[in-house]
């Protein structure tokens, strides 16, 4: 028979030596500065995006022909797309921060 009373389970958590501290610490700061690189390239690449799409907005309104109305409304959803993914790739980025902390 096993014995029931008591706690299930008793082993503690073993404490870092100083120097393994020191090497969680450090692999910390190189997953921190890996993903704040990578949310920088994100936000540059999303901000690109909305320049963009002002731009076919506007390119859109002042189209002559309806064909070159449509290319640019063809190009504008591609754009709205790509913004879509680059926002998803933001929200992936912040939750990955927040579960390394």
């Amino acid at each position: 028979m096993q014995n029931v009373t008591g706690s299930v389970d008793t082993k503690k958590e073993r404490k870092l030596t100083p120097f393994e501290q020191a090497d969680y610490n450090l692999a910390k700061f190189v997953i921190n500065a890996q993903l704040s690189e990578q949310l920088q390239a994100a936000v540059d690449q999303l901000q690109a995006l909305e320049i963009l799409e002002e731009k076919y907005e506007t390119a859109i309104k002042n189209s002559e022909t309806f064909i070159m109305g449509v290319s640019h409304g063809r190009r504008l959803a591609d754009i709205k797309d790509e913004m879509a993914a680059v926002e998803f790739l933001i929200k992936t980025i912040c939750i990955a921060y927040e579960h390394e902390e």
